[in-house]
Formats: C-alpha cells, sequence, structure tokens
C-alpha cells in the first residue's frame, strides 16, 4: 500500500499518553500517510509537545460533541483515496493498514472495512450475539488475490476502519445524531442500503475499550437512544415494535429496581422519551461534558 493514499484520523479524549503510544503505532503501520490528532478536549501543551515529537502529524482540536464529530472534523478536508479513524486506545500491528486497504482493492463495492478487534484479554470485541457468526464466518474464510480473509457484515466497530473516501463523502460520514455509540452501526447500514458492502477482516487489533468512558447514566441513556434512532431508520415496523417495547421493559423495571437516583432518573427519562416520540432529545448539552444533574 502507498500510504500517501491515506488520511488517518485519531480520536482521543484526556488520554495524552495512549495518543502518544497509538501515533508511534500509527507511523509504523502506515509511514508516510496524513495522520491527524483529534483531540476532544483541546490542550494547548499537547498540541506543542506534538509539533516537537511528531511534527507530521496535523493538531485537530475539537470540542467534545461526539466522536462522530471528532472524525468527521478530522477527516473534513482529506483528499486522499482511503480514509481511516480510529481510537486512541487501538492498537494496530505494522499490517493493519495495508490488509485493510487490500481488502477494498480486492472487493470493489466494498465501502468500508474493519480489522478483527480483540479485548486486553485476547477475547472478540463483544458486538452481540448475532455477530458472533460472522467471527466464526471469518475464521472459516480464506485469503483471496493477495488480500487477507474477508466477509462482508452489516456494520463495523467504529474503534478502527478504513473507508473509500469517495463512499465516506457519498454517505454524508457519521451521523452526528448520534452523540455517544450507534453511529458506526448506522454508518454501517446506510452503506448497506445504498448497496455498498462492510468487510469484517482478518487481521488483527487489540482495543483497550472503556479508558475514556464514564459512568454517568447519561451516557446508557444515550446508548439506549441512539438504538431507537437506529431502529427507527432501518428497521422492519416488526423489529421496531418488538425493539421499543423491549426498552420500554427494561426501563420500566429501572425505574424501580435501579441501584442509584442518577440511573432511575435516567430510565424515568428513557420513558418519558419513548412516551413522547422524542427520539431526538439527546441527553446531553452542547457537549458530553453538559449532562443532567442526577
Amino acid at each position: 500500500m502507498a500510504a500517501a493514499r491515506l488520511t488517518v484520523a485519531v480520536v482521543h479524549y484526556r488520554t495524552p499518553e495512549l495518543a502518544t503510544a497509538c501515533l508511534e503505532l500509527v507511523s509504523r503501520s502506515a509511514p508516510g500517510a496524513d495522520v491527524r490528532l483529534v483531540d476532544a478536549d483541546p490542550d494547548p501543551g499537547l498540541a506543542r509537545a506534538l509539533a516537537g515529537s511528531h511534527p507530521d502529524v496535523a493538531y485537530v482540536g475539537v470540542p467534545n460533541r461526539s466522536y462522530a464529530h471528532a472524525v468527521n472534523a478530522g477527516l473534513a478536508d482529506a483528499s486522499t483515496e482511503y480514509v481511516a479513524f480510529m481510537n486512541a486506545d487501538v492498537i494496530v500491528a505494522d499490517s493493519t493498514f495495508s490488509d485493510l486497504v487490500a481488502a477494498l482493492e480486492s472487493r470493489p463495492l466494498a465501502a468500508a472495512a474493519g480489522p478483527f478487534v480483540a479485548d486486553g484479554d485476547g477475547k472478540p470485541q463483544g458486538l452481540g450475539p448475532l455477530y458472533a457468526r460472522y467471527y466464526r464466518r471469518l475464521s472459516r474464510s480464506r485469503p483471496s488475490g493477495g488480500a487477507p480473509a474477508a466477509v462482508a457484515v452489516p456494520w463495523l466497530s467504529g474503534c478502527l476502519t478504513v473507508a473509500r473516501l469517495r463512499d465516506w463523502r457519498d454517505l454524508g460520514g457519521y451521523d452526528e445524531a448520534f452523540r455517544f455509540y450507534n453511529e458506526d452501526l448506522d454508518f454501517g447500514l446506510r452503506a448497506s442500503e445504498a448497496g455498498r458492502s462492510n468487510l469484517l477482516v482478518a487481521t488483527p487489533v487489540v482495543h483497550l475499550g472503556g479508558t475514556s468512558t464514564p459512568s454517568h447514566p447519561a451516557f446508557a441513556l444515550e446508548g439506549r437512544r441512539g438504538g431507537l434512532l437506529v431502529g427507527r431508520r432501518h428497521y422492519p415496523a416488526w423489529l421496531r415494535t418488538a425493539q421499543v417495547a423491549f426498552v420500554a421493559s427494561e426501563a420500566a423495571l429501572g425505574v424501580v429496581l435501579a441501584r442509584t437516583p442518577g440511573r432511575r432518573a435516567a430510565n424515568a427519562e428513557l420513558l418519558r422519551m419513548l412516551r413522547a416520540g422524542d427520539l431526538d432529545a439527546t441527553p446531553f448539552g452542547p457537549t458530553l461534558d453538559e449532562r443532567p444533574d442526577w
């Protein structure tokens, strides 16, 4: 792979050590790529340090609105054939980016490719019980045409994705209506609906996960809201009905059984959203740092 064909946006939030370590790995995996560090809590000190240690890396400071916003901002002026976006807590190998680009080049109808993601214990990233079948299918697949084994999947984990720039632009990037979680699911489903595919590629990375995820109950609420928004946009009527019924039952139980007042309040707000059909009402203010006082 000619790395000059690739732009990489590394997103971090208050994890400067991880970000610096990640940039070292990215520089080895994609030498010559256009690399940007997207800082969701802009730090002039980190920007100065980066200019000294990684002068070829662009520093992009953005407000902490969402991962979707950070990724879109990081890739806003990209002009390379391929773009990649990733969390700073992903550990890539030397062949990661070349493997993902090779997979895309071998499948002209593929819009995006992602690696096999394992957690710090070596277990596959938990993307739900239905997703496990794609891991099994990938384990039985073989390399083809000089590219690593890959299988088509409905969506890819947003912790690391490589996409064709033209598809990224045509699909409108990540939808910033999703403030925390589900932006990757929505993007993958939009790609599929547009006649493009998503490839899960047999090139491994490690995602440490949870390094900057707060415990405030608004984040769990936002995850449920985003999932319902995905359902409203992409699921057939019967599945949307089942999804809403399940989430409503879960929230009703949470109002009574949740262990903390904050979690009970989050479940009560989720019930209100469902009753009002108000799925566009995020629990956050302009940034993720502006949260309900629960």
